[in-house]
């Protein structure tokens, strides 16, 4: 669980706020604002997880969060390029509930480790959380870039002189201004 939900996690707190930045033309500072709900939640609710640890059973804690991490994740598959501000902003509230599973799922892991074992336990645990978000920010960073040149090329053989739409759009490019070169690099950009 800790391997595959680290992955996720840095693969998402990854790949979001580049999506805002590159392809919606957001300002670092406004992509910032919209990632903030994600980390608001876990840090007030931080006091009140170990009081909540005891009264409740931890799996029940980490089942709950994937349960929001998956609500968030199904949310964000909604997501285009025209998806207003609050929808991300939104989206990163449930992700937020989800980002508490961490102190619970390491409870979990050393329940049953000894005194003796508990540091040889915990190194190996660590290095595990994190080489797993490295692993999976690199996979899932690879994969966006892939698709987003697969998609673009697919759009872009669309373009041609015998498409009306291709017609269509390259006339309202010209009435911009705009000719030759920089109407085929707006209509890159478009696509």
């Amino acid at each position: 669980l800790t391997v595959l939900s680290f992955m996720a996690l840095f693969a998402a707190s990854l790949i979001t706020p580049q999506w805002l930045q590159v392809d919606l033309n957001y300002a670092p500072l406004w992509s910032a604002k919209g990632l903030l709900p994600s980390i608001i939640f876990p840090i007030l609710a931080a006091p009140m997880l170990p009081y909540l640890m005891r009264k409740t059973r931890k799996s029940f804690i980490v089942a709950a969060s994937f349960l929001a991490f998956s609500i968030s994740f199904f949310y964000m598959t909604q997501f285009y390029t025209e998806v207003s501000y609050a929808k991300v902003v939104f989206s990163r509230i449930f992700f937020g509930f989800g980002a508490i599973y961490a102190t619970p799922l390491i409870a979990l892991t050393f329940m049953d480790v000894t005194k003796e074992n508990l540091a040889k336990a915990s190194g190996i645990y660590f290095f595990c959380r994190v080489f797993s978000g490295s692993i999976g920010a690199s996979i899932f960073e690879t994969i966006w870039q892939r698709r987003t040149i697969f998609h673009h090329a697919r759009l872009v053989e669309t373009v041609n002189p015998y498409s009306a739409l291709s017609k269509e759009m390259f006339s309202k490019i010209e009435e911009l201004g705009l000719t030759g070169k920089k109407a085929i690099a707006m209509m890159n950009n478009v696509t």
